[in-house]
């Protein structure tokens, strides 16, 4: 994934240059440790730093931002793995950053690839975007050593089908564009939508996106209503997304 994300030109100023500072952007918190161990592969690293949450307050010679600074001035390679470096990664990698990656999730090329490493053959057929929606726990899950091929796609597709599924429950609610008297609530839903198509396809990172609103008025009016109704539109029916 790693190496599919690098430029030409990255991949050669890896190579060549003994000093830079890499930012890594997983896809989700799942693939930052993987990711942050794929990375040390890349090279000989002075400091690699990877974090799913923003740093606690600590003492001045334990934060991270210092040993990262240390590294570079002293000529030396950084690496920082993270699915939201703005806010968990130290500012002094995110504001010297050399090369950034964004990694998006994995495409159907590379799931064939990784259920050949585990079957030895390819699938015959594979729906496009079986995968959609699943974590790095899902795929593995699905993907088994000693499984078939065929075996592989049906449990990610299954996998996939499962995470679209909507609740119980909400089978009454209705679509998005059933929903009156939301005003601007309505509109930051239409385009956290369409930012969750961009990110699936690896177009946003997903610490680009408005994922926040906060609805208040008298019981009654159809809070509880609206969450349930966004993923209710046949473009985007995944009521496991928020």
């Amino acid at each position: 994934m790693i190496r599919k994300a690098l430029l030409p030109a990255q991949l050669t100023q890896l190579r060549r240059d003994s000093t830079v500072c890499v930012v890594i952007e997983a896809p989700t918190a799942e693939w930052v440790e993987l990711l942050a161990k794929a990375a040390k592969r890349l090279g000989d690293w002075k400091f690699v730093h990877s974090a799913k949450e923003p740093a606690k307050p600590r003492y001045r010679e334990d934060v991270p931002g210092d040993q990262a600074i240390l590294a570079l001035s002293a000529g030396g390679r950084t690496v920082g793995i993270s699915h939201n470096p703005a806010t968990c990664l130290p500012k002094a990698m995110t504001g010297s950053v050399d090369i950034y990656l964004m990694i998006p999730a994995p495409d159907d090329a590379m799931l064939r690839e990784a259920i050949k490493a585990a079957t030895g053959r390819f699938p015959r057929t594979m729906p496009s975007g079986v995968a959609a929606g699943l974590d790095y726990g899902d795929i593995c899950a699905a993907i088994r050593v000693g499984s078939s091929a065929k075996a592989c796609v049906e449990r990610l597709a299954s996998a996939s089908k499962s995470k679209s599924a909507f609740a119980p429950g909400l089978s009454d609610v209705p679509h998005r564009d059933e929903l009156h008297g939301y005003g601007a609530a309505l509109d930051w839903g239409k385009g956290l939508i369409l930012d969750l198509a961009q990110w699936r396809a690896g177009k946003l990172p997903f610490s680009a996106m408005d994922r926040a609103v906060v609805l208040a008025s008298e019981p009654g009016l159809g809070k509880s209503t609206f969450p349930g109704a966004l993923p209710r539109v046949p473009a985007f029916p995944c009521s496991q997304h928020r």
